[in-house]
């Protein structure tokens, strides 16, 4: 060891280590200040954020806007003046507050004031515990639109509460210390995340391969924006992902797709700000870390833990299961949609409240809540074409003698006939903990009140009108040789189904359905109030022979027509097609056929 210490070649072994020791730290300030060199200060608008609740009106939403803006720094972000921007909203003759279509206006009238993005939002929850302590919780959402596209193409979201106070203190003081520390996590996870940015590397029928994705953060059913020099030219839906690239789907084309055109993915949560179509995996340093090899490390060391939780999901994790939406219709007749599920086993230690129900317009966009449900054994909901109020948890906690649930009522917008649907649920548990006890003390028992994860989106379920009949109509007469057949399509039915019977409960064994190849059948573009006709000849179907005379006797037959979008994942309930009502016809009497 003597020898080794005192050996000239040991001696530049060892000044070799410490160089390779340090260099990771040398080259991440080396490359820290590079990046900061050529970072561009971005010019932005803070409009007021949408306030979700029921606390301090608009007001909130302004709050939210100035807290965001104070925690952007200003060598990265020029905040433009909440002056400058209502003049040029007055300019360009937009009214507030903006909508989609007006913030992307703004967004296109202020480029040449520099503008890169717009910073916009909404405050979700703005909830305050009764009792004492006193404290405040806010949740809330930022999201960037880019001036170039008009697309939301990142954001955050920033979950907070203000300090316990065990005195009597406005519930706007608290309100607004948790807001102040909510648009810190919001601000804070916004610098944390990239934009998925790739190459369009071949377009092909409406085909479009990317160059980027599951490990640069792309998932199927993320949207994206195609640009070219700057300009919006088309918006896609990624349909299948491997490792390194993506195939997506044209969804609207305002030019022609071409390779090199660059794809970015767009921003997109629900009502309660749950990301789902991510903006991308955190942001990499370049260069090695220090500390890298500590990580490795402790991530070999963890590796086998990691494995058992990828194995079994903790109970809070997952959402309802079996979950499937049918398009049906309700105990009125009118355009439903039946959304059922079954659910987990439930541990010891949990029960089961009940189940939220969150319902959107595509697959992987904004899902809102629509109906909760009390109780484990319910398994089923009906959403239906009326607008109503429900009642909704959140969470909460109680400890066995009182219950402090927080709740809120929230306005549903009934379902649209015609309009495809996808649903997701999720489950109200309550988890139980003990605190304090000890030398034979049982400790005091508390309860709260938890949301799981969402359950995997149900396939597309379209509820739709009844189709109208125009002919033959009730006690008309029918030519059962060469009969014409005559409705109205309904908005969203692209397959039509007729069928002819002589039971009037349209026993299967007794009707006559038309084939569900028939061109006749078929409506591209799933039109509403269309006239739809087709003529079969059903003689042989109900022959409806006398057996004494041999003469086509006059018979009692019943029709009716059915409707579906065939893309659903589902034929509707009960009977596979949404029927009208039944029309009573009678068959006229022909003579008896030629003797032989």
């Amino acid at each position: 060891m003597r020898y080794l210490r005192r050996s000239p070649w040991s001696r530049e072994v060892a000044r070799g280590l410490v160089v390779l020791f340090l260099w990771p730290l040398v080259l991440c300030t080396l490359v820290g200040k590079s990046a900061q060199a050529q970072s561009k200060v971005k010019t932005i608008a803070v409009m007021d954020f949408e306030n979700t609740t029921k606390r301090q009106g608009a007001a909130l939403g302004r709050k939210a806007a100035d807290a965001v803006a104070l925690q952007l720094s200003p060598a990265a972000y020029e905040v433009l003046s909440r002056d400058a921007v209502a003049r040029r909203i007055a300019t360009l003759g937009l009214s507030t507050p903006l909508d989609r279509n007006g913030l992307a206006k703004l967004a296109a009238g202020m480029r040449e004031d520099g503008l890169t993005e717009i910073f916009t939002g909404r405050v979700l929850t703005a909830d305050v515990r009764k009792g004492m302590p006193r404290q405040a919780h806010v949740r809330i959402e930022i999201r960037v639109m880019d001036a170039d596209t008009g697309e939301f193409t990142n954001g955050a979201v920033g979950d907070a509460s203000s300090s316990p106070r065990h005195e009597d203190v406005s519930a706007d003081v608290l309100i607004d210390e948790a807001l102040g520390k909510a648009a810190f996590q919001a601000v804070t996870a916004l610098q944390t995340r990239t934009i998925p940015r790739g190459t369009v590397l071949m377009n092909k029928g409406g085909e479009v391969i990317i160059n980027i994705g599951a490990e640069q953060g792309v998932s199927a059913g993320m949207e994206m924006v195609i640009l070219r020099d700057k300009m919006k030219v088309a918006r896609v839906e990624v349909v299948s992902v491997t490792n390194r690239d993506c195939t997506a789907r044209v969804k609207e084309e305002i030019r022609g797709i071409s390779p090199e055109d660059e794809a970015r993915a767009i921003y997109a949560t629900n009502v309660d700000g749950r990301i789902l179509s991510t903006t991308g995996l955190d942001k990499q340093k370049k260069g090695p870390r220090f500390g890298s090899i500590l990580s490795v490390l402790a991530g070999i060391g963890l590796l086998f833990l990691v494995g058992k939780m990828l194995k079994s999901k903790h109970p809070r994790n997952v959402g309802a299961t079996g979950v499937r939406a049918v398009a049906t219709l309700d105990g009125n007749n009118q355009p439903a949609v039946r959304i059922s599920w079954s659910r987990p086993a439930t541990p010891s230690g949990l029960d089961l409240l009940g189940f939220k129900v969150y319902r959107s317009t595509t697959r992987y966009g904004n899902y809102e809540v629509v109906a909760q449900v009390a109780g484990p054994n319910e398994n089923q909901v009906f959403d239906t074409t009326n607008d109503r109020t429900i009642e909704v948890t959140y969470g909460g906690s109680s400890d066995g003698g009182s219950s402090d649930l927080d709740t809120d009522e929230v306005d549903v917008t009934g379902v649209r006939p015609g309009t495809t649907y996808y649903y997701r649920v999720t489950r109200l548990i309550v988890e139980s903990s003990t605190s304090g006890g000890g030398s034979g003390d049982a400790g005091d028992v508390e309860f709260n009140v938890v949301e799981t994860d969402y359950s995997p989106p149900t396939e597309g379920a379209t509820p739709l009108n009844r189709p109208q009949i125009m002919s033959p109509l009730d006690n008309d007469s029918l030519n059962l040789t060469n009969q014409v057949f005559q409705w109205l399509s309904v908005g969203g039915g692209d397959l039509y189904r007729l069928q002819v019977s002589d039971s009037p409960t349209f026993e299967p064994e007794r009707t006559f359905n038309s084939p569900d190849d028939d061109p006749r059948m078929a409506l591209p573009g799933a039109g509403d109030n269309r006239a739809m006709s087709a003529s079969f000849n059903l003689s042989t179907r109900f022959p409806g022979i006398n057996p004494n005379t041999g003469q086509t006797q006059q018979q009692t037959l019943f029709w009716r027509v059915g409707a579906r979008h065939r893309s659903d994942g589902f034929a509707p309930e009960p009977d596979g097609f949404i029927f009208s009502d039944a029309v009573r016809v009678e068959t006229t009497e022909l003579p008896p056929p030629p003797v032989q």
